[in-house]
């Protein structure tokens, strides 16, 4: 999977630009990150690049690096 499509979809999860999210970018800060946009980014993941994330990989997500390192986890191999 590309880097950039999955920036993209966990932006469009989170309802902001996708420029906005980096590495250390501290998804907890953004206003629009709550726990139904948690929920959304869940599906959107799942449906749209086959990351499966738990209740308790929600619970620890705070960087968009978290993301990442969700799906490196998975196998899923991230490409620029």
């Amino acid at each position: 999977m590309n880097r950039f499509a999955l920036r993209k979809i966990v932006a469009e999860g989170l309802e902001i630009d996708p420029e906005l999210l980096e590495p250390d970018t501290d998804m907890t800060t953004l206003e629009e990150f709550n726990s139904v946009a948690v929920l959304m980014l869940m599906l959107a993941l799942d449906a749209q690049a086959g990351i499966k994330m738990s209740p308790e990989d929600a619970s620890r997500l705070r960087y968009y690096r978290d993301v990442e390192a969700l799906a490196d986890r998975q196998g899923i191999v991230l490409t620029e």
